[in-house]
């Protein structure tokens, strides 16, 4: 596996998402519970934790203009019965792997 590849690993249980990721040997661990706008607040989230703006470093998802890197690969898991906002998390993901901005990786 490439040293530059980002994983992130999405657990949702109902309204319950927890978002967890390492970078630079820390692991960061992200958990909040969506009432309303849930794809609103989610990806707002994820803008949130990528922070391209100040530092490139710490960039978690890289655009097709960085070709030598690999995309960053979410891993989504469900955590119980399947919800509105997985569902809802699940659609955004496809539209940012579309975009080519990551690989989803879906299971149980």
């Amino acid at each position: 596996m490439p040293t530059d590849m980002q994983k992130i690993d999405i657990f949702v249980r109902n309204r319950m998402i927890r978002l967890k990721y390492t970078r630079h040997n820390k692991t960061k661990e992200y958990k909040w519970e969506d009432n309303y706008n849930i794809s609103r607040n989610f990806l707002l989230r994820l803008d949130k934790i990528n922070n391209c703006n100040k530092n490139n470093i710490n960039c978690l998802f890289k655009g097709n203009s960085d070709s030598v890197s690999e995309p960053t690969t979410i891993f989504l898991r469900r955590e119980g019965r399947e919800s509105t906002t997985y569902r809802i998390i699940l659609v955004s993901l496809r539209a940012l792997e579309w975009a080519g901005f990551c690989k989803v990786n879906v299971s149980r």
